[in-house]
């Protein structure tokens, strides 16, 4: 599997647009807008260097694996960790 994302070898206009992608892909879209109260957003600048190292780190690891090593009570777990998460998000009104 390639990287997400390797600058070296794109057109500016090539990487932003990809960038862009990946970043709708988190569901970021709306971080570099977006403001809590009196705060800055939290996503600011370019984050190529972060979705490099990302991808490094999951080049070599398949997609699943990590889950064929947990039990049903973790995946739960893990399930309603999310599920609070989001639903925290929601009540402060930051949703799609």
């Amino acid at each position: 599997m390639r990287p997400i994302l390797k600058p070296g070898s794109m057109s500016v206009g090539l990487w932003k647009d990809e960038r862009g992608i990946v970043e709708k892909g988190f569901g970021l879209q709306r971080a570099r807008t977006n403001r809590l109260a009196d705060a800055e957003p939290w996503l600011t600048g370019d984050t190529g260097a972060v979705l490099q190292e990302l991808s490094s780190r999951l080049r070599y690891r398949p997609l699943g694996e990590d889950l064929s090593t947990l039990s049903e009570a973790e995946l739960t777990h893990a399930r309603e960790e999310v599920r609070c998460f989001l639903s925290a998000f929601e009540s402060m009104g930051v949703e799609e």
